[in-house]
């Protein structure tokens, strides 16, 4: 059975620790990197998008979180935020995010992860989501405005993935 805690030390030279951190032969591990994405979100009128970008890596990726942030919020009643990813830069979904609430009547700084299934609404689920290559069937994380406009509104999302395949 191979060894898989990693024994880093702060006074080792980083050559040592990443020959400590390489799968010993015979193993099926690799290591991949993780990505984080900040994407800012902004406001609009009721089913506008605050933000639809595609997948920027050339490579399909799984997310593992999606973290919202309040920075500012609306300043119309009942505004709310579902987010998902979908086929293009138009499609609304919620099955991360269903129902995050971005109205005048919501917190500035308010956090919600998409790991915590209370922040997640009815649709919403903390399942991990595979966010498609350009070209892959659902290349576009998508965060619509719905039920009244949230014109003052601005979110940063953090978007936590790894990617399906490595090297």
């Amino acid at each position: 059975m191979p060894d898989l805690f990693l024994e880093l030390t702060p006074d080792a030279p980083t050559q040592e620790n990443v020959q400590r951190m390489t799968p010993k032969k015979g193993t099926n591990i690799k290591y991949v990197p993780s990505f984080v994405f900040r994407i800012e979100g902004v406001g609009g009128a009721q089913n506008a998008f605050a933000f639809a970008p595609q997948n920027p890596t050339g490579q399909d990726l799984v997310i593992l979180e999606v973290i919202h942030y309040l920075k500012t919020k609306g300043l119309t009643a009942a505004a709310v935020l579902d987010v998902a990813v979908g086929a293009t830069a138009t499609t609304t979904g919620d099955t991360i995010f269903d129902g995050i609430d971005i109205s005048s009547g919501a917190t500035n700084g308010a956090v919600v992860s998409s790991q915590i299934l209370a922040d997640t609404g009815t649709n919403g689920n903390e399942k991990p989501k595979v966010w498609n290559k350009p070209g892959g069937t659902n290349p576009f994380l998508t965060g619509k405005i719905l039920v009244a406009e949230a014109a003052d509104y601005v979110g940063i999302i953090t978007v936590i993935c790894a990617p399906l395949e490595g090297p």
